[in-house]
């Protein structure tokens, strides 16, 4: 956990929790993943030491507080995970500022790192996701998407859109200490994660995302193992938070390397 003066930058970044973390790391070991949960409520009022000057200009242009914070806790989050990926790597000497390049968005709204000009650097891949009072970030060296949800009831009265009787009764045979809200949150933070993953390269409805095996790691943590309709399998490590809001991260594995 990271805790800066909160004087200067009042903001307290979280880790993702170890059992997911080493799930994470095992499922795609030639990610290198980092991941940073960010609580709004801890965002920063001093952006300029967060955002390039062409995100400052698009922040100003948010009428609503609700988007202003999940937009900036987006970038925030994306920067210190780049930030924590590039001190784990041996192979780079070069950590850039926050200001000095930016995020930006594919026309598929897939994010991206952008902005270092006339310096020849190789950014990582970018999932972003943000939800009620949470936004999280996913760097890796590989094609990834993460997602986090709060735990809405309303997922009970729209449960038909993403999931299938099938799949909820594999939910409730594999991980059985889990509510019925609790299993609806990983499947659908599962299919997220792989369609954002995905993105965009043709992203799957979320009911050509067939939930095929659960792998339980000790309760609240698994591994979904997803088809689609051209038979591949993705696997996602996911997880129920401390905060009861679920937390789902897939990554493109070149080796693939699921344990059992």
């Amino acid at each position: 956990m990271f805790r800066p003066n909160k004087e200067k930058q009042p903001i307290l970044f979280e880790s993702l929790p170890g059992g997911i973390s080493n799930l994470g790391n095992t499922l795609f070991p030639n990610s290198l993943l980092s991941v940073v949960i960010l609580p709004l409520t801890y965002i920063s009022t001093q952006t300029k030491q967060w955002l390039h000057e062409k995100e400052l200009i698009k922040l100003s242009g948010f009428s609503f507080e609700k988007r202003h914070r999940e937009w900036l806790g987006g970038r925030i989050c994306s920067k210190q995970g780049l930030h924590t990926f590039l001190q784990q790597q041996d192979s780079f000497q070069f950590i850039p500022e926050h200001q000095q390049y930016r995020v930006a968005s594919e026309e598929s709204g897939k994010p991206y790192f952008t902005g270092l000009n006339e310096i020849d650097f190789l950014f990582p891949e970018l999932s972003i996701s943000h939800s009620k009072d949470f936004a999280t970030a996913l760097i890796s060296k590989t094609r990834c998407g993460i997602d986090i949800q709060y735990p809405a009831d309303n997922l009970y009265r729209v449960k038909e859109k993403f999931s299938t009787e099938t799949e909820e009764v594999l939910l409730q045979q594999a991980l059985p200490e889990l509510s019925t809200l609790q299993q609806l949150i990983l499947l659908w933070t599962g299919k997220e994660a792989v369609k954002k993953m995905l993105s965009p390269r043709g992203i799957p409805g979320f009911h050509e995302l067939v939930l095929q095996k659960i792998i339980s790691h000790g309760t609240p943590t698994a591994i979904l193992n997803f088809s689609t309709p051209g038979e591949n399998i993705f696997s996602v490590a996911a997880s129920i938070l401390n905060t009861g809001y679920g937390i789902a991260l897939c990554c493109e594995n070149r080796q693939p390397s699921t344990p059992c």
